[in-house]
């Protein structure tokens, strides 16, 4: 209310809510290096082993037509 009507937005700095910010902080950083390592290592890898398996199960059956004839 005192925000409003009298320009006065009551700001406190340390108290009670501190607890609550140190890991909420730590969780937000671990976050953003997880989402970071699966965005930029693990999905590209994962794509590269998915390209790989494709391309070997068509040689094999390449290899395996050639065989037979």
């Amino acid at each position: 209310k005192s925000l409003f009507t009298q320009l006065n937005p009551q700001i406190h700095i340390g108290g009670d809510h501190v607890m609550f910010f140190g890991p909420l902080s730590w969780t937000i950083i671990f976050g953003l290096c997880f989402a970071t390592f699966l965005t930029l290592i693990f999905v590209p890898a994962m794509y590269i082993i998915a390209y790989e398996m494709k391309i070997r199960l068509t040689r094999r059956r390449t290899n395996r037509l050639a065989l037979k004839k």
